[in-house]
């Protein structure tokens, strides 16, 4: 009997973790919702997408100021002296200044409105390597009835080279809540790891800023 149960364990796990991943390959409104609202998540995306900002330049000046100091101290044999404490105070005061920046910026995008999307990102054409993808930001960003019938009506009146001449990675078509995007990644984007319910997806978080849903990235965070 001990031994049934021996072997009846792993196979209850297996099984449960099989229910589990299988279950995470559905995109529905619940999932989509879980992840427009995780905070985890926006702090996870938004931490990559902010250094271009201007605010930052102040807090890292003086950071390279008080590291510039410190090192010209250490190589004249001066360290340990009270020449260091003014560079100590500037490296000091320069980290809190750029953590706090960091975390205002941050929250600052996190408390924005409809800054965070989770979209349906069907394929549109290719040509040299390149994949033309559409999605929509508006309500019906999910519904992929609405984008097919966007994408049939925008293949009878443009042509390739509307979308291969056009100087921007990413645009957004006039209007309409229609975006287009080109990647050079097709092979990543055709993988089943990035494929759930048979489709792209997307977050965009606005100014032309995206990144794509992984499998993986919408198991840890829905």
């Amino acid at each position: 009997m001990l031994k049934f149960f021996n072997y009846m364990l792993p196979l209850s796990y297996l099984l449960s973790t099989f229910a589990r991943i299988n279950s995470m390959k559905n995109m529905d409104s619940n999932r989509i919702k879980k992840l427009e609202n995780n905070i985890k998540l926006k702090k996870r995306i938004f931490s990559k997408n902010i250094w271009k900002n201007y605010a930052f330049l102040p807090p890292s000046l003086m950071l390279f100021a008080g590291i510039v100091g410190l090192v010209y101290l250490f190589k004249m044999d001066y360290l340990l002296t009270l020449y260091s404490i003014p560079f100590i105070i500037i490296f000091f005061i320069g980290t809190v200044w750029f953590k706090s920046t960091k975390r205002y910026l941050i929250n600052k995008r996190i408390s924005e409105a409809d800054s965070f999307k989770v979209c349906m990102c069907l394929p549109v054409t290719a040509e040299n390597k390149k994949q033309v993808y559409m999605f929509s930001i508006g309500n019906n960003r999910n519904n992929k009835y609405y984008l097919e019938e966007e994408k049939k009506d925008l293949l009878e009146k443009k042509d390739n080279s509307y979308f291969f001449n056009n100087n921007d990675k990413i645009f957004k078509l006039d209007d309409t809540d229609i975006c287009i995007l080109i990647v050079d990644s097709v092979k990543k984007l055709a993988t089943k790891k990035y494929q759930i319910d048979g489709v792209s997806w997307l977050l965009y978080f606005g100014n032309q800023n995206f990144t794509f849903l992984s499998s993986d990235l919408v198991n840890r965070y829905s």
